[in-house]
């Protein structure tokens, strides 16, 4: 599968959606994660600027109720790379443990 900007932007919305949506905040609630995990044969430059540069993260009732963040970790197969967004970085790690480089 090839990942085009097109097609990552409606995979980052449709997943923030549904993510959020599962999401119940109330006074003991503490902290939710919303992680999208992409593997994808080849990814298109403006797809991977586009993952890299999302940030949602929000708070509810100043916090007092919780707060969420949003995590993107991709892999491109064909150069076997990865790459996340700024709060996806141990989502990329986790990849990266799992899909080791060949050389290794």
């Amino acid at each position: 599968m090839h990942l085009d900007a097109a097609a990552a932007k409606e995979l980052l919305d449709r997943s923030l959606k549904t993510g959020m949506a599962q999401i119940k905040p109330h006074k003991e609630h503490r902290c939710s994660y919303v992680t999208l995990v992409i593997l994808a044969d080849t990814i298109d430059e403006e797809a991977k600027a586009l993952i890299q540069k999302t940030r949602f993260q929000k708070n509810y009732r100043l916090a007092l109720h919780g707060w969420m963040e949003y995590q993107i970790a991709a892999m491109e197969i064909s150069t076997n790379s990865f790459l996340s967004n700024p709060a996806g970085k141990n989502a990329k790690k986790t990849l990266e443990l799992n899909f080791p480089s060949k050389g290794n």
